[in-house]
């Protein structure tokens, strides 16, 4: 949260220094075109457009930044998705403060940087939406296999533990994992614990834990807490242990 905010704070700035106090330098594109071209754009209103555009960006990073810290998952993907589709706003809204003639090399690059982005968009929310699925786990005689994003397969033999835990430690860093809201999928370091997978789409018990004979822990749970209650029968089960 307090980066989002930050990062919010740095566009509002740039939004304040572009459009009250002109330093147009900061335009991307403007800045390195030709003086000669430079005279035929209006410079003005292309300022005031970006810098309103500044503060824009930095409304949506805040409402994104705050509901992924109220442990709305979709946060971050709202977030991805309103920045794809106004950054594709501003390149197109810009074209008509530049009264130069376009050129049809300038419509290609427009065209293709367009595209760019709207690929970008739609990959970037699909990776986002498939990494915060919940996990399937499927359980055999022979080991425990979580399927999707991050996933592992462990041979039921080297399963030391099977617990059921009301709470969850700090989480201390991400080092390879998706954090989106209250959805924790990937491999994160625990305090009291250290590195641990976390397949996690609650922040709220209970919480199945999984020990191997390796020393590493697994950590799942899911929004119902029957399904999690569920899954930590049936794991119980494959491991021949009694509740």
């Amino acid at each position: 949260m307090l980066i989002m905010v930050l990062v919010s704070l740095l566009f509002v700035v740039l939004g304040i220094l572009i459009k009250h106090f002109r330093w147009y330098w900061l335009i991307s594109g403007y800045n390195t075109m030709p003086t000669e071209k430079k005279k035929n754009v209006d410079t003005h209103g292309l300022g005031n457009f970006i810098g309103s555009s500044m503060y824009v960006i930095a409304v949506i990073l805040l409402l994104g930044g705050l509901l992924n810290h109220m442990g709305y998952w979709w946060g971050i993907m709202g977030t991805l998705f309103f920045m794809m589709l106004f950054f594709i706003y501003i390149l197109v809204g810009a074209q008509k403060f530049d009264h130069n003639k376009r050129t049809a090399r300038d419509r290609v690059v427009l065209t293709v940087v367009v595209t760019v982005l709207v690929l970008a968009l739609g990959s970037s929310a699909l990776l986002i939406y498939s990494g915060s699925r919940p996990q399937e786990v499927e359980i055999t005689s022979e080991h425990i296999s979580i399927k999707g994003s991050y996933g592992i397969t462990i041979p039921i033999d080297k399963v030391k533990t099977v617990s059921l835990e009301e709470s969850m430690p700090k989480v201390l860093a991400k080092t390879n994992g998706l954090n989106a809201g209250e959805v924790l999928k990937g491999n994160f370091r625990l305090e009291g614990i250290g590195s641990a997978r976390l397949f996690v789409q609650c922040r709220r018990g209970p919480y199945v834990y999984i020990i191997t004979a390796g020393g590493d822990t697994l950590i799942i749970n899911y929004r119902d807490e029957l399904q999690t209650k569920e899954l930590y029968e049936r794991l119980l089960a494959a491991v021949g242990k009694q509740a």
